[in-house]
C-alpha cells in the first residue's frame, strides 16, 4: 500500500507487539529522515490494533491481507484481477510486497509463522484460494460492525 501496511501478528509475550510496533515505527522512522534528510515521523498517527478472536474473522482478514491488498496494486487494476482471479492470484502470489509469496512456499522469510492460518484452513491451500476467491468475489460478507473493526 502506498500509505500503510497490514500486519497479522500473534503477542506471544505481553505488551510484545506494543514494543514490536514502536521499534519497527522508530527504525522506519530514522531510516527515512536519513535517506530523505528530514526530521520528524513519517507516520500520521499511532498504529491501530484489533483482536481477532473468531476463525471466520480470521480467514476473512488473512484474504484481504494476502490477496485484496496485492490485487489493489496489480497493475492492470482491481477490477481486472478480480475478474481474472486464478491468473491475478499466481500475479499476487510471485509479488515481492506481499507475504503472500511465503504462504504459498515461493520464498521463505524467516520471521513468519502460518501455522495459525494453516490451523484455520487446515493446511490447505487450495481452500484458502477458494476462500479468497468467494471473498473477491463478494460471496463472502462479515457483518457490517465486523469489517468496520478489522478494516478500518
Amino acid at each position: 500500500m502506498d500509505n500503510h501496511f497490514h500486519l497479522l501478528l500473534r503477542e506471544n509475550i505481553d505488551d510484545g507487539i506494543s514494543r514490536f510496533m514502536q521499534r519497527i515505527s522508530t527504525s522506519m522512522a530514522a531510516y527515512l529522515n536519513a535517506k530523505y534528510s528530514e526530521r520528524g515521523t513519517p507516520f500520521q498517527g499511532s498504529y491501530r490494533a484489533r483482536t481477532i478472536s473468531d476463525d471466520r474473522h480470521m480467514q476473512y482478514l488473512n484474504a484481504y491481507i494476502h490477496v485484496k491488498n496485492p490485487f489493489e496494486r496489480h497493475p492492470r487494476g482491481s477490477g481486472y484481477a478480480a475478474a481474472h482471479f486464478n491468473d491475478a492470484f499466481e500475479w499476487a502470489a510471485a509479488y515481492p510486497f506481499s507475504s503472500l509469496m511465503d504462504y504459498r512456499g515461493r520464498r521463505k522469510a524467516q520471521i513468519l509463522d502460518f501455522e495459525v492460518i494453516d490451523e484455520i484452513f487446515e493446511s490447505d491451500n487450495d481452500a484458502f484460494k477458494r476462500f479468497a476467491h468467494d471473498m473477491i468475489q463478494g460471496r463472502i460478507h462479515i457483518d457490517d460492525e465486523i469489517e468496520r473493526i478489522l478494516l478500518t
